[in-house]
C-alpha cells in the first residue's frame, strides 16, 4: 500500500492504531504487528493466507490422534479454570485522565488546534474539559502515561514539518510541562503510542511512506532505547486494535474489512497464531475506531463512528460475539476522536 505526505495527519486523527511485539517461542525471532493507515501488517512466516484473515491452519491438529487430543483437552481445560480468572483481571485504561479507572476520550479540532477531553463512563459522557491548544504544525497523536508525576495520561505529539516528537505531561486537561522526544527519520510517519515490549514504558510505532514497511521504536520516557522492523500487511483488511479477546492473557488482533464490513479476530500466543474466528459485521456507514474495555467487565469492546451523522456507539463484546450495543455521544462539528486506543 502506498502512503502520501497527508497520511501523517490522517493517521494521527484515527487511522494509525497500534503495534504489538511478541517473541517466537522456538526461534526467539521478534514479531511485530503494526496497525496502520492501510491495515495490519504481519509476519508471513506465521500468518494465514493474504486473502482470508480468518483462515486456520488445522492440518496438524486434524492429524493428531483423537485420544491424545482428548487427553490434552482435559489438561488444558483444567489449567484454564485457574489461569482464566487471572487473565481476565481488569487492567487500568491507558487514557484515564481523571483517575476514575475508566477510559476517557481525547478530541482535537484540526482547524483551531484546540484539544478537549471527554470524561466517560462506558458510552455515557460525564463531563468535558478544554485542553491546551496545539502549536502550529503539531498533531496530537495519542495518549498514554509517560512516567508522569500524576495519575493522569499524557499527550504524545509529532511535528509534521520537522518530524520531531514530544510529550506533554498532563494533569487531567491541564498542561504541566513538555519534553522533546526523538525525531522521526525522513520518509517515516508515526503510529500510536503503546507499551509494545512489556517494560512498562510506552513505545512508538512507525510506518514508511510509499511502502508497506513498519517499525517500532522502544522508548524509556522520551528517550529512544532501541528499534525493530515490523512485518508486511495482508490485502483488503485493516487493523483496528489489539486486545485479549479470549482471556488467555495474550493480545489478539482485531481486523476489519471495509468492503464487506466484516470483523475478525486472530488468537495469538505471543508470536504463535492459534486460530481465527469471524466477528460481527458492521452496519453500513459505520467504521470501527477504538478497542478498549469500556464497560470494565474485563472484555474488550469496540467503539464505532458514523462519519455522516458524527454519532458514536459502543459494541460490547464477549470474545468475538456481539452482546449489546449502546449509542454514545455525537461528536461536535469540526472535532475528531483521537484516543484512547
Amino acid at each position: 500500500m502506498s502512503r502520501n505526505a497527508g497520511d501523517i495527519e490522517s493517521c494521527a486523527f484515527g487511522y494509525l492504531l497500534s503495534i504489538n511485539r511478541f517473541s517466537h517461542s522456538k526461534t526467539g525471532k521478534n514479531f511485530l504487528v503494526f496497525f496502520g493507515f492501510g491495515g495490519v501488517k504481519y509476519d508471513i512466516m506465521n500468518a494465514p493466507p493474504r486473502n482470508n484473515p480468518v483462515s486456520i491452519w488445522r492440518k496438524q491438529v486434524i492429524r493428531r490422534n483423537a485420544v491424545t487430543r482428548a487427553g490434552t483437552a482435559i489438561v488444558f481445560l483444567t489449567l484454564a479454570l485457574f489461569v482464566g480468572a487471572e487473565a481476565r483481571a481488569i487492567t487500568p485504561p491507558r487514557a484515564d485522565f481523571n483517575g476514575d479507572g475508566k477510559p476517557d476520550w481525547v478530541l482535537t479540532n484540526p482547524s483551531t488546534r484546540q484539544t478537549a477531553i471527554w470524561f466517560m463512563n462506558d458510552a455515557t459522557l460525564l463531563s468535558g474539559a478544554v485542553g491546551p491548544t496545539l502549536p502550529p504544525n503539531w498533531l496530537l497523536l495519542d495518549a498514554a502515561q509517560f512516567d508522569s508525576p500524576t495519575t493522569s495520561a499524557d499527550f504524545f505529539l509529532v511535528n509534521t514539518s520537522t518530524l520531531q516528537t514530544a510529550v506533554w505531561y498532563m494533569n487531567g486537561a491541564s498542561f504541566l510541562h513538555g519534553a522533546l522526544g526523538p525525531t522521526l527519520p525522513a520518509g517515516w510517519g508515526p503510529g500510536v503510542v503503546q507499551d509494545f515490549n512489556g517494560d512498562g514504558h510506552p513505545d512508538l510505532g512507525l510506518g514508511q511512506h510509499h511502502s508497506d514497511k513498519t517499525a517500532v521504536w522502544y522508548l524509556n520516557g522520551t528517550t529512544l532505547i532501541g528499534g525493530a522492523y515490523g512485518p508486511n500487511q495482508p490485502a483488503g483488511w485493516k487493523g483496528v486494535g489489539a486486545a485479549d479477546f479470549n482471556g488467555d492473557g495474550h493480545p489478539d488482533l482485531l481486523w476489519w474489512n471495509p468492503t464487506t464490513r466484516q470483523t475478525a479476530i486472530w488468537y495469538l500466543n505471543g508470536v504463535q497464531f492459534l486460530s481465527g474466528v469471524l466477528g460481527p459485521t458492521l452496519p453500513a456507514g459505520w467504521a470501527p475506531v477504538l478497542v478498549d474495555d469500556f464497560n470494565r467487565d474485563g472484555k474488550p469492546d469496540l467503539v464505532l463512528w458514523n462519519q455522516s451523522t458524527r454519532q458514536t456507539a459502543i459494541w460490547h463484546l464477549n470474545n468475538n460475539v456481539f452482546v449489546s450495543g449502546v449509542l454514545g455521544p455525537t461528536l461536535p462539528a469540526g472535532w475528531i476522536l483521537v484516543g484512547p486506543r
